[in-house]
């Protein structure tokens, strides 16, 4: 997958699904050409809006694809106590201070390695901000995506929504 000819990292690929990371590359454009090549061909390309950032919270269902405190992941079998950490990662941050090459894999965590927004992250919970402990590269994932460790409020639930920037993504639950 292609914007503006900067190919695209992707995540999962399939005969009827392409799930991609938009390239650092576009930022500061209105509109990208987007085109997918294959082996049977190529698409005509398309052209898309573009904003500075559209956070989505990567999901499992209506509950976001969520780490526990302890490293388990969360489950309805499994949930997170109130107040204690949880990890959620997303995607649409936008361009980051000390970006990694597109699509490459993030090493630890130290400083000189993490890549944040250069946008305000947030999350909230209905109409509160719940307090992020940290907001950066994933370590040992691809470094498009964002990590975000949060302590959950005293009762969670299905109202949490990820800020970045003036953009909100859509509702998503911990369980």
């Amino acid at each position: 997958m292609l914007f503006n000819g900067i190919p695209a990292p992707l995540l999962y690929v399939s005969e009827g699904q392409l799930n991609a990371l938009v390239p650092y590359g576009i930022f500061g454009a209105a509109t990208v050409s987007v085109q997918v090549n294959t082996p049977a061909g190529n698409s005509m390309p398309a052209t898309v809006h573009v904003a500075a950032t559209q956070p989505q919270v990567l999901r499992n269902g209506s509950k976001a694809l969520a780490l526990n405190q302890d490293g388990t992941l969360n489950s309805l079998a499994n949930p997170a106590a109130p107040g204690s950490l949880v990890t959620i990662f997303a995607s649409g941050a936008g361009l980051q201070r000390n970006p990694l090459p597109d699509g490459s894999l993030t090493g630890l965590a130290t400083v000189p390695n993490v890549a944040v927004s250069v946008f305000p992250v947030s999350v909230l919970y209905g109409d509160r901000s719940v307090e992020v402990l940290y907001a950066g590269t994933a370590p040992g994932l691809v470094a498009n995506l964002l990590q975000i460790n949060l302590r959950l409020p005293s009762r969670p639930g299905d109202g949490f929504r990820l800020l970045i920037g003036d953009r909100v993504s859509k509702y998503f639950g911990i369980h």
